[in-house]
């Protein structure tokens, strides 16, 4: 069970106001301190590389070689080497590369690249080479990112994207490091779907019999070769093997090994295609080569046995330690013996503590035939069990970041097997490797690629042991989470149900297992904005963990946290800042000060005291804390940053607005620095800035941020995702704000239709965008269309969050100023003055929305001719603003405008006068000679002055 996340995104919030927010939770590791460095900061060292073995001999390719060493004469180009299987693709590509190496002294790097997360875990592995202390703090999503940023940002590298299966899989990265100064070469069978520009096509063919006939004669020359062969049997030979690499290299060891002649080679090959039956030529000779070798080998112990076991993993270097059984001492013998017999008749190839099969030997050895003795279902059904056993049995825990390199090393091997075996064979084995699996993908920012192997072990559990199994219903709860991950949210929710109504028929109300799976169906009823029963199912929970367990058990702490983060979606901050309270004591008595959940808690605290209002308390806690996490984790960590950006936020509520401003810029900067111009936290930034700015009321900088924000969200998420919504209705309320009431009419209205679209009628959000919209037709003076909206709009809110919902307020609010200013007074006044007296209620009197609505109510007054009542709140509100926010804030100086207005309109224009002539050189001095207020002032003054 782990802490509620929350929201690190800039969107429109309750009804038309900014919301800045950076509560994160812990991800559960910690980076060092500077471990995030720039990437063009980051160096390769001489010769980076994870290249294979190089090929000892690659004959009959140096024109090959040669076109590719033209093609990548010009940076930011890739060359595709597509043929046969076993025509030699992967050896062309690592004889290129080592001589990259060799003659260029620049980093050559190798990926197995037969699926996205091969992909994913390759370039991790690239950062993790770079920067090793990341290797056991940064997930491997992030890290893949950080490593395409480290080739774009240096130069004459080469990237080798191994037996690709699909165009798209690699596409994406093609298209981004086609601007880099790097060159990327591709192996793959299939020479079509090539379409990113620069990129060239090689078919790579099969050896010409004199090239062929040559590379068996250098592999009967072998050290050990106790003769060689007649140049014209070897000829004929390698025509008989169609000059395929592959099969000829077979070839080779066979007769290195055995001694026989290249006649009695051709012999066996005849009788084994009567043994095994015809096929394709050049597929059929290396059939013939692969069946002889396995016979040849078939008497050494544990060599066969080994090597089908091999054929269920990647094609790429398998670490030999995997290999041993729970028999240490007899492994330590066999399975070096069995590995050096393989290696010398060609099946398999050794490096550094690891081993590695072709592709079509494994095929060769998974493809069941009963006229081959070798290949009898049941010895490939053994070989499976025993290669998913090992597996299981060597795969780290998933939740401890120490376990990342292995888990690294050995997804290949697991995805490898998932994808060639049946799901129809898996055992209780299978579901919990693949359900570990799945938990650690999902950690790792794959969630997609997660959920098939969750949903796999999910059946395997079901098939074998039955629905209602403890470990059943975990995979199902597994599941939910996944799709919680992958956004679909409404299936998620379904899942959560059907695995808290199995836990709890099975295992009890009480097990800590139903007590997690309701915790988790919380968490994804908030993602759906069903906070009511969400707050249900919390406060249940928590009753229960802290009968169970006790108050100070982490489990209840947490429970307590998610709980806090639940009211506190629901506005309703009394009751969350007491529970945070609670949960930061009992994380500083239990974890202790800096540890990283107390770090969390303390800061979500301080975020919902400035909900609140509570700047005095607030601020001074965001600096502790800021400070801790400077000391714990290090300046350039995204927690830290985070905090950075949240101090920088309620900095800009104190009305320090240079100091805040200056704190966004910077921390927009680092975090393109650290993270990259893409990531999520980047954007938040950029939005974040992009609202100061509005704060400020600097508008075509904050138009312009936000433009850019709405790209960025739109590149990098798609037109569809939440950010991207809340970014558009930003920018439509810059627009507004700016008078450009089209344009912000136009935005508006497009987000009110996508909102409703993407989230229906009555989500919060559908609420917020319908509320803005109705804010825009009414500055656009189409109040036709604005008050029905707004009327909607309080019935909606009352109905769905409640009465005492901030939105609720704020849409009555809006509603009542919208009557004020139509003379619809007998209406409107009441209905403000219950807003002023709800907000004081629910949020506090010294809240920013209280002392908003009290000045408005002041504004009322005064326009219904009530000056009386008007310059008593006037004045009672300014004095509130001056002592919670500060005599420079920008809402301080609208409230002395107001007040003098008042005085105005009172006759009082000594006051008057007076209060303008205090108000104006401080709003030149703090928000400058073009704000809108500054020249609001300057007018009202030079009216009574001049």
């Amino acid at each position: 069970m782990s802490d509620f996340r929350f929201n690190g995104s800039v969107g429109a919030s309750g009804h038309g106001q900014i919301n800045i927010t950076g509560d994160v939770n812990f991800h559960g590791s910690v980076l060092n301190t500077g471990s995030l460095r720039r990437v063009s900061d980051v160096q390769a060292g001489a010769r980076l590389s994870n290249l294979p073995p190089e090929v000892p001999k690659l004959i009959g390719r140096r024109h090959e070689l040669g076109l590719l060493a033209r093609h990548f004469e010009e940076p930011g180009r890739a060359a595709v080497v597509t043929g046969l299987g076993g025509v030699g693709k992967s050896a062309l590509a690592s004889t290129f590369a080592h001589l990259w190496l060799r003659l260029r002294e620049a980093p050559a790097w190798w990926l197995a690249a037969g699926s996205p997360t091969e992909i994913d875990n390759g370039l991790a592995d690239l950062i993790y080479r770079l920067q090793p202390e990341l290797a056991k703090s940064l997930p491997m999503e992030e890290a893949a990112r950080r490593a395409v940023r480290w080739l774009l940002e240096h130069d004459e590298w080469l990237l080798v994207l191994d037996d690709v299966t699909d165009p798209a899989h690699v596409d994406p990265l093609l298209a981004e490091l086609a601007a880099s100064n790097g060159r990327a070469l591709v192996t793959t069978r299939l020479s079509y779907g090539w379409r990113q520009p620069g990129t060239e096509v090689f078919q790579l063919q099969t050896l010409a019999p004199d090239a062929a006939a040559e590379l068996l004669a250098a592999l009967l020359r072998e050290p050990g070769s106790a003769r060689s062969a007649e140049s014209a049997e070897l000829r004929e030979l390698a025509i008989e093997l169609d000059g395929l690499p592959l099969a000829l290299t077979m070839a080779g060891a066979y007769l290195r090994r055995t001694g026989i002649s290249s006649a009695t080679y051709r012999r066996r090959i005849s009788e084994q295609l009567h043994t095994l039956g015809d096929s394709a030529s050049a597929a059929r000779h290396l059939v013939d080569a692969i069946g002889l070798a396995l016979r040849a080998i078939s008497n050494t112990p544990g060599a066969l046995g080994l090597l089908r076991v091999l054929s269920w993993y990647s094609h790429e270097p398998v670490p030999i330690a995997l290999l041993s059984t729970s028999d240490e001492r007899s492994a330590g013998r066999a399975v070096p013996q069995a590995l050096r017999e393989l290696c010398s008749h060609g099946l398999v190839q050794l490096g550094d503590n690891t081993v590695s099969v072709h592709r079509h030997v494994q095929t060769f050895l998974r493809t069941a035939d009963d006229r081959d003795s070798l290949r009898s279902v049941e010895a490939i059904a053994e070989s499976l069990a025993t290669a998913t056993e090992l597996l299981a049995q060597y795969v780290p825990p998933v939740h401890d970041s120490r376990s990342w390199p292995r888990w690294q090393e050995l997804l290949p091997h697991i995805t490898a097997l998932a994808d060639q075996s049946a799901a129809s064979s898996d055992t209780p084995v299978t579901a919990r490797l693949f359900n570990r699996t799945g938990l650690f993908l999902c950690e790792q920012g794959a969630p997609g690629d997660a959920l098939a192997l969750l949903e796999r072990s999910h059946a395997a559990y079901r098939r074998v042991l039955g629905d209602d199994h403890p470990a059943a219903l975990a995979a199902l709860g597994n599941i939910a989470g996944a799709l919680q991950a992958c956004d679909r949210i409404d299936e998620a929710i379904a899942t959560f149900q059907r695995a808290l109504d199995g836990s709890e028929r099975v295992l009890g109300p009480d097990d800590p297992a139903t007590l997690e799976c309701r915790a988790d169906l919380a968490g994804a009823l908030l993602a759906h904005a069903d906070t009511e029963a969400a707050v249900d199912l919390l406060e249940r929970t928590l009753a229960d963990c802290a009968r169970i367990f006790g108050g100070d058990h982490p489990e209840t702490l947490t429970v307590t946290a998610n709980l806090a983060y639940a009211y506190r979606v629901a506005a309703d901050l009394e009751r969350a800042i007491p529970l945070l309270e609670r949960a930061l004591d009992g994380r500083q008595r239990i974890l202790g000060e800096d540890h990283p959940a107390t770090l969390v808690t303390r800061h979500n605290l301080a975020s919902a005291l400035h909900t609140a209002g509570d700047l005095a308390r607030a601020v001074p806690m965001l600096q502790d804390n800021l400070t801790a996490r400077l000391r714990v984790l290090g300046g350039d960590h995204p927690e830290t940053l985070t905090s950075r950006n949240s101090l920088a936020y309620a900095l800009l509520g104190t009305g320090q607005l240079d100091l805040a401003l200056g704190m966004f810029q910077d921390v927009l900067t680092d975090r393109e620095r650290v993270l990259g111009p893409d990531a999520p936290g980047t954007i938040t930034s950029r939005s974040n800035l992009a609202a100061a700015y509005w704060e400020i009321g600097d508008l075509r900088q904050a138009a312009e941020l936000f433009e850019q924000t709405i790209s960025d969200c739109l590149r990098r998420f798609g037109t569809d995702h939440p950010d991207t919504l809340a970014a558009r209705q930003n920018l439509a309320g810059v627009y507004r704000a700016a008078g450009q009431h089209e344009e912000a009419l136009a935005l508006f209205e497009l987000n009110r239709a996508e909102t409703e679209r993407l989230l229906g009628p009555e989500h919060p959000d559908t609420l917020t965008a319908r509320n803005n919209l109705a804010a825009a037709y009414w500055e656009n003076n189409d109040f036709v269309q604005a008050l029905p909206l707004m009327e909607r709009e309080v019935t909606d809110c009352v109905r769905l969050l409640g009465e005492r919902h901030a939105d609720t307020l704020a849409a009555r609010s809006n509603l009542s100023l919208a009557l004020l200013i139509t003379g619809a007074h007998e209406r409107a006044l009441p209905l403000l003055e219950r807003v002023v007296a709800d907000y004081a209620q629910v949020l506090g009197p010294d809240h920013h929305a209280t002392l908003t609505a009290a000045n408005n109510l002041a504004g009322a007054y005064e326009e219904t001719g009530r000056l009386q009542e008007a310059l008593a709140l006037y004045e009672s509100n300014l004095e509130q603003r001056t002592r919670v926010l500060g005599p420079r804030h920008p809402d301080v100086l609208a409230s002395l405008n107001n007040l003098a207005g008042a005085y105005k309109e009172s006759g009082l224009q000594e006051k008057a006068v007076a209060l303008y002539q205090f108000a104006l050189p401080v709003c030149q001095e703090t928000l400058g000679e073009s704000h809108p207020l500054t020249r609001t002032i300057q007018r009202n003054l030079s009216a009574l002055t001049d």
